[in-house]
């Protein structure tokens, strides 16, 4: 029971950098856009 609560919270910590990292990587290629 105790690895599934770590697991459960660390599982969601991934999801939300993955989520950052795509709005990031989106929020580049917008700023690139107008410069270009």
């Amino acid at each position: 029971m105790t690895c599934l609560l770590c697991f459960k919270p660390i599982a969601r910590l991934h999801i939300v950098l993955f989520r950052v990292v795509v709005l990031w990587r989106c929020l580049l290629s917008w700023s690139r856009l107008p410069v270009i």
